[in-house]
């Protein structure tokens, strides 16, 4: 709990001595005064009876700073406040270090956990000039005291004065921490943060103005006689009716320094008077501790009175300069646009103004609605009289009819001759010549222009009257007269027409001027600057980079070039005006974030009017083809750095390229042509009939074809291939051209020739190995039989032919192993039948006549799980012959082996037989048979069920265990 002051530090955090701010120790010293000193003014303002403080500034303060302090820099506060804290409690208020310690840590853990929360979910530090910001803080600083006040007030009630109650202590503390951090956080934010540059409460030199002095001064001597600082002044009207309307009027009138340190100017003044013994007046009436409250409810509401009303009016005067701001730009682009109209319009005029011929506008109507000088000086009358149908007035009496008939009766009439009456009584023909003008699909008046053609007339009349002088003179001379009136006709409608082309062609140049997709124009050199004498619309939006502004009449560096952009085309314009020759250059610019790359030509013209070297450039984009052509490179070096031959050839099998490995594959030197090689040619006869009549019809029909083949090298004999044949179509389905893929099989098929040798003699010695233990277990059969002939214990010769059946069990297997294609898998039907015929003929007996129902699905097993199974079913069909016919005639024992569609295998042993006795415990069976069924199951992870009714039925649910 400190007082304390921070330097101005950036609204942001960061603390750098930038701008004159102190270094980080010399702001921790600072904040170790402020500490000292907020602490020792604040201790003396206790109340009767347990003398608390009306507020503690230090958590307060501490959130502040925090606030406006950079990351990482709370450390160095909160070192600072714990030596201001222990000499306050030990000196001041003579408690010990510890207190001092406490109570510093409390106001930095309430200073480190609110600005956290600020920082991480409300939106960063808290600016006074926003409304939902003050809201944010008053909340955070709210819920913060009730945790930052139970921390010292339980040390205060436990270490020092003990007699109070915990509960006494807290409420009190709880409003102190309250009213501190309302206080004294804003006051922090507006000294320490950095207010907006739009808010005129902003300026740091209005704080000490003379309105501010005021201010002060009247809530410092308002505090003092309200609440008893002057003895013989004895106000008895509550003070707020005062109070409040002056601090509404600061909060919208003055700084939020001013604000904030009126403030607590007010509450020191106010709490200062009310410990000192002043303001009777309310103690008598409520007593010390509800004052206490009243005192603490008063300040807490004066402070949210200055904070809101400030943050609105700052708010507003934010919006109100950025309004200004706005209408300011829109003023100046107003303005810069209406120039550049009027400019547009100057030029305009002056262009028509000294054409050689004369331009007239008309509306849909037909009238006059401009004309140049030119055709004033032609008509004889003035653009004021021309307006309108006025036009009309000048033109010769003889062709007015005719011209208004033609005209109205042919809108469309693109060249219509006529004479003008002159003032002086002269006439002066001329050609009109115009074209309409469509907006919207709507006719919305003519442009044209007159030529003055009297001599070309005069001289048609001239000839004419001497061409019928002659007729009527020299008849002999009619043919060549008449021969050289043709020649004249002739030359003279060939000026026509090439007058009218000339027009034709110059409007037909400037629309694909205009409309080109190669960049071009004109430009004029100006020292280190090039200026845009015409310029395309392709070059103004792409090269230029002048967006919707025109270029033609400004400069590139009023375009944004830069120095290193403009020196290439400078050198290069001076090296064409020196070697009167056209100049390549390329050029990169970044246009809408991306670069583009430029190829251009430039070529001297000569030079303007006014001595200015004049050039032209034409200029297209090769942004893509550049990196179309670097891809095709990189693909290349793909190719030729790969091992397997890759060739390419049109639609009808033509090869165009053959990479490296191919080359060597087909030895082929690096640069011999291949333009008369076919695909099917670099093939063995056998490969190139299938290459011909099967892979390439495959691929261009469904896009791929693969095979093995054997490519014919010079080098040496055919090389077995793997080739991948692959059609390339258009989007319409066409096929463009063909690629091939060949990988030499040479090593591969060497290896598989040798492997499979290998393996056949390997099967050779397995199939051996089989037989030879076939032919073992035949032995120790035997031997198990000669030994049982010497055994007189029925029990024990039992045994031993149960141990001999088991082991001919094996032996078929070994013996279909050794006879089988398969040496890994054994056909199963085959060998249950020789198992159950072998088991029925070791135990047949002559008083039951047992008959057999065997089931096998086709099915092949590996020996891991074929001998279990056989073990297990010459255990169970041995069980059943020998227990459960017992007392009977006949009997019938079934064998079943399917598969279903998940690979899971189900073997069934059953009998009609008297079944298993009532409490038959599988698991717990002593027999040698049933135990070794129970632990060949368990062995090959296998489910066993029993049914036991209309005889006894195994089940042995299992699967392969080469699949398990």
């Amino acid at each position: 709990m400190c007082n304390r002051f921070t330097v101005p530090m950036s609204q942001s955090g960061h603390s750098d001595t930038e701008g004159g701010r102190l270094p980080l120790v010399g702001r921790a010293l600072v904040f170790f005064s402020a500490y000292l000193i907020g602490s020792c003014v604040s201790t003396p303002l206790l109340f009767a009876p347990y003398h608390p403080m009306a507020f503690w500034p230090g958590g307060g303060l501490m959130l502040g700073a925090l606030l406006v302090a950079g990351a990482g820099e709370w450390i160095a506060f909160v070192l600072a406040a714990i030596p201001a804290s222990i000499l306050v409690q030990v000196f001041v208020r003579h408690h010990g270090v510890w207190a001092g310690v406490s109570f510093a840590g409390t106001d930095a853990l309430q200073a480190v956990v609110g600005s956290w929360f600020l920082r991480k979910f409300l939106g960063g530090v808290p600016r006074l000039e926003r409304v939902r910001d003050m809201l944010r803080l008053v909340i955070v600083c709210s819920v913060l005291a009730i945790g930052g006040s139970a921390i010292p007030a339980f040390l205060y009630t436990g270490l020092f004065v003990t007699d109070v109650p915990f509960t006494h202590v807290w409420p009190m503390w709880w409003g102190s921490d309250a009213l501190g951090l309302l206080l004294f956080t804003p006051l922090v934010l507006a000294w320490g943060g950095r207010a907006p540059v739009a808010s005129p409460a902003a300026g740091r030199g209005r704080v000490l103005s003379v309105e501010s002095m005021v201010f002060l001064g009247v809530i410092g001597v308002a505090a003092a006689v309200s609440f008893g600082g002057i003895p013989f002044v004895d106000v008895q009207m509550p003070y707020p009716a005062v109070a409040f309307p002056l601090l509404l009027w600061g909060s919208m009138r003055l700084p939020a320094r001013t604000v904030t340190l009126g403030m607590v100017l007010l509450a020191v003044m106010a709490t200062a008077c009310m410990a000192a013994g002043g303001g009777s007046y309310w103690i008598e009436a409520f007593g010390p501790l509800r004052t206490y409250f009243h005192v603490q409810t008063f300040l807490c509401v004066s402070e949210l009175c200055c904070l809101f009303p400030s943050a609105v009016v700052a708010q507003r005067r934010l919006a109100e300069a950025r309004a200004q701001s706005l209408n300011e730009s829109l003023e100046r682009r107003v303005t810069s646009r209406t120039a550049e109209l009027e400019e547009s319009r100057s030029r305009y005029r002056e262009l028509t103004n000294i054409a050689p011929v004369g331009i007239f506008r008309m509306n849909a109507e037909k009238q006059i609605i401009f004309v140049n000088d030119k055709w004033c000086a032609m008509a004889g009358i003035s653009a004021e009289k021309a307006f309108g149908q006025g036009w009309l007035a000048a033109v010769h009496p003889m062709d007015r009819g005719r011209v208004v008939e033609d005209w109205t009766c042919h809108g469309e009439v693109r060249d219509l001759d006529f004479r003008f009456g002159l003032p002086d009584g002269s006439v002066r023909w001329v050609l009109a010549q115009f074209t309409s003008q469509i907006q919207d699909d709507k006719l919305t008046g003519y442009i044209g222009c007159i030529t003055d053609i009297t001599e070309r007339k005069q001289a048609e009349i001239m000839l004419q009257q001497t061409q019928q002088q002659l007729e009527d003179g020299i008849r002999e001379r009619t043919a060549e007269l008449s021969r050289r009136n043709e020649e004249l006709n002739h030359q003279m409608t060939e000026r026509d027409r090439i007058a009218r082309e000339l027009l034709e062609s110059e409007s037909t140049l400037r629309a694909f001027f205009q409309s080109a997709p190669m960049m071009m124009g004109i430009v004029e050199l100006m020292k280190d600057d090039i200026f845009f004498v015409s310029v395309n619309s392709s070059s103004a939006s792409t090269l230029m980079g002048g967006g919707t502004l025109p270029s033609a009449g400004r400069t590139v560096r009023e375009m944004g070039w830069t120095n290193e952009e403009i020196e290439p085309w400078l050198e290069k314009f001076r090296e064409s005006e020196r070697h009167r020759k056209p100049m390549r250059l390329r050029h990169r610019r970044l246009i809408s974030g991306q670069e583009r790359e430029f190829a251009a030509t430039v070529s001297f013209l000569g030079r303007s009017a006014a001595g200015q070297p004049r050039y032209c450039y034409v200029a297209e984009d090769v942004t893509e083809s550049a990196r179309a052509q670097e891809t095709t490179e990189r693909f290349r070096a793909i190719l030729e750095a790969t091992t397997d031959m890759v060739g390419m050839a049109d639609k009808f099998g033509r090869l165009f390229y053959v990479n490296g490995a191919g080359r060597d594959l087909l030895g082929l030197a690096p640069d011999e042509p291949i333009g008369n090689l076919r695909l099917p040619d670099v093939h063995a006869p056998w490969a190139s009939d299938l290459v011909a009549l099967e892979g390439l019809p495959v691929a261009m029909i469904e896009g791929a074809w693969q095979g093995e083949t054997a490519v014919l090298s010079r080098n040496g004999p055919e090389v077995p291939a793997s080739e991948l044949i692959l059609a390339h179509k258009s989007p319409s389905g066409s096929v463009e051209f063909l690629s091939t893929i060949i990988r030499d099989m040479s090593e591969q098929k060497e290896a598989e020739s040798r492997i499979k040798a290998s393996l056949e003699e390997k099967e050779v010695l397995l199939k051996e190995i089989h037989h030879r233990v076939k032919n073992n277990l035949q032995i120790v059969s035997s031997l198990l039989q000669l030994q049982a002939s010497y055994i007189k214990d029925p029990d024990a010769l039992n045994i031993f032919e149960e141990s001999r059946d088991r082991i001919k069990s094996m032996a078929l297997i070994h013996e279909q192993l050794y006879q089988s294609n398969d040496l890994a898998q054994i056909d199963f039907p085959e060998y249950m039948r020789s198992l159950l015929n072998m088991v029925l003929s070791a135990n047949r007996t002559k008083t039951t006549h047992v008959e057999t129902r065997l089931h096998v699905d086709p099915v092949s097993l590996d020996l891991d799980t074929a001998i279990p199974v056989g073990l297990i079913t010459n255990e169970l069909v041995t069980n059943s012959l020998k227990y459960a016919f017992a007392g009977r005639n006949v009997g019938e024992i079934g064998v079943r082996l399917t598969k279903s569609d998940t690979g899971d295998f189900v073997l069934m042993v059953s009998d009609n037989g008297v079944g298993l006795p009532e409490k038959f415990n599988f698991d717990k069976a002593t027999s040698l048979g049933l135990r070794l069924v129970r632990i060949l199951t368990k062995q090959m992870r296998a489910r066993l069920e029993i049914s036991n009714g209309m005889g006894t039925e195994f089940r042995v649910y299992f699967r392969s265990q080469s699949n398990a």
